[in-house]
């Protein structure tokens, strides 16, 4: 009887302590407002991350020598790194090869857009990568809300999540949708979505729907963007 409420004891702590950890929401921020030093833990012994777009043509061949850096994150500040270890960051050219899951914005129908992601080490090693999963191996587990953000972003699933919670197998998050396009009047809906360790979607339910007073579009036009 003894052995039999020890176990009911350590059942109901347990269940307890699961409920505990999948009530508590988190309100999320945009990607670019969470601390590049402290809402970020990044792998053991790697000091540096950012991930950069170019301007391509059709064969992946690079219009511009230019690029944008879209995110980073960092233990070292890259300014803190060596000179000639610096230039030799800023001078690598991306993985051209086909087959990269790394699409972080909408290609426009007049441009293409490549993605790369880049890491120094501790060790003063570069690495790059054009696969999602290759950067959030760099990430280790996801325990921040920031690391949570960057990686619904890179599995571009992010704009309309608006909090989140850890679940015992993955993450919870709500979803707010206020589309512009469609016929009639505009339908606002909620849906709370599952998401793994990982951050990939896995499914989603409607808890919410409401018919609003704003005028949907029938379509957008897309305008097309200068790529020179």
């Amino acid at each position: 009887m003894k052995k039999l409420l020890n176990f009911l004891l350590v059942v109901s702590i347990l269940v307890i302590s699961s409920v505990s950890l999948e009530a508590k929401w988190h309100n999320l921020k945009k990607l670019e407002d969470y601390d590049k030093i402290s809402d970020f833990n990044l792998k053991k012994g790697i000091d540096y991350i950012e991930i950069r777009s170019y301007l391509v043509d059709e064969n992946n061949n690079i219009k511009k020598r230019r690029y944008s850096v879209l995110f980073s994150a960092y233990r070292k500040k890259l300014s803190d790194f060596d000179r000639e270890l610096v230039r030799d960051f800023r001078l690598l050219k991306p993985i051209k090869a086909k087959g990269s899951d790394l699409v972080l914005e909408s290609n426009h129908f007049s441009c293409k857009i490549l993605y790369n992601a880049f890491v120094i080490t501790d060790k003063n090693k570069i690495f790059k990568m054009n696969m999602k999963d290759d950067i959030l191996s760099f990430l280790g587990e996801i325990d921040t809300d920031g690391e949570f953000v960057l990686m619904a972003w890179i599995r571009a699933f992010d704009r309309n999540i608006i909090k989140y919670r850890k679940s015992r197998n993955g993450f919870d998050g709500i979803i707010f949708e206020q589309p512009n396009v469609g016929i009639g009047k505009c339908v606002d809906t909620t849906y709370k979505a599952t998401f793994d360790k990982g951050v990939r979607f896995l499914k989603q339910k409607t808890i919410k729907s409401q018919k609003t007073n704003r005028d949907c579009l029938g379509c957008i036009l897309e305008i097309p963007m200068d790529c020179d």
